[in-house]
């Protein structure tokens, strides 16, 4: 498991109070956690994902069976929690790491509802743990725990429950969730079209070199652009726009977000939010976004 990267020195001091507010405040942290090979469907505890969330330091050091829906190394307690972050809500998450680098790789572009048996932890014993294991030096924790101060989980074993990624479609989640409004083709300026283009065709082409370029980023490896590249065969139609909302564009006949789509038929089934246009190859589709400067970004 990669936890973290050694620094120097810092953070130790806050690392330490959080833990005794930690200890103070639940004996879980107190609990000798067993090893990750003991967490299996007959010792694990069923708990939910919002209780776990919400009482972490109870179950620290417990071997867990929690249902939650997995986004950027993230477990929520249900799609509609994902969105409902989008426009400004703190929904119950847990940080998510895998067993072995392998699982770990694995959940870095998933969005599904899963099924995980783990090790309950939380991301400031994370902390006190590298410290531990690195007396003298600082450390930076990697993975979701960089940015994150709540519960955790290390995963043992986990299975998908969906066949389809988990996200939500249609004119009535559009109202209650969408942050995404179709454009339509013939309003777009023929020249605001060109970056889009431009990208989809180096993607179609597997062009490398003209995809960095069109990013603007001068450091992106081959290896880290490579899954962008789009299957020729998969394209259909032509691409869609759309005005993301939280954009203050004068002209909302321009647009923010492009896509193509992989399917027969995308209708009904386009992103409602940014948060469905990063790169999965589940979607129906593949999108990228238009910055002002008419660079690509593309949300991993």
């Amino acid at each position: 498991m990669r936890y973290c990267w050694g620094m120097g020195r810092g953070f130790a001091l806050l690392v330490t109070a959080t833990l005794l507010v930690m200890m103070l405040i639940g004996c879980g942290s107190l609990r000798s956690a067993p090893p990750l090979s003991a967490c299996t469907a007959a010792t694990a505890q069923r708990v939910s994902a919002q209780n776990l969330a919400r009482y972490y330091t109870f179950h620290g050091n417990s071997c867990v069976h929690v249902e939650g829906v997995l986004w950027e190394r993230y477990l929520y307690d249900s799609v509609e929690s994902i969105y409902r972050e989008q426009a400004g809500s703190n929904p119950d998450v847990i940080a998510v790491y895998g067993g072995t680098t392998a699982m770990d790789d694995g959940f870095t572009r998933q969005r599904a509802r899963i099924d995980v048996i783990g090790l309950a932890t939380s991301c400031e014993q994370i902390d006190a743990d590298a410290l531990r294991d690195n007396p003298g030096r600082g450390v930076m924790i990697v993975g979701p725990c960089h940015t994150f101060l709540g519960a955790a989980v290390v995963v043992a074993s986990y299975k998908n429950l969906d066949v389809e990624p988990a996200r939500l479609t249609g004119p009535s989640a559009l109202a209650a969730y969408g942050d995404l409004t179709p454009v339509a083709v013939q309003a777009v300026d023929a020249q605001a079209k060109v970056p889009a283009e431009n990208w989809f065709a180096a993607a179609r082409a597997h062009d490398i070199a003209k995809m960095r370029d069109l990013m603007g980023w001068t450091a992106a490896s081959d290896d880290l652009l490579a899954p962008l590249a789009i299957p020729t065969s998969a394209v259909k139609g032509a691409i869609a726009y759309f005005h993301h909302q939280s954009r203050n564009r004068e002209d909302k006949a321009q647009f923010d977000v492009a896509c193509v789509c992989r399917t027969e038929n995308c209708g009904g089934r386009w992103p409602i939010s940014l948060v469905d246009t990063a790169p999965g190859p589940a979607w129906p589709y593949d999108c990228a976004e238009i910055l002002d400067n008419s660079h690509i970004a593309v949300r991993w």
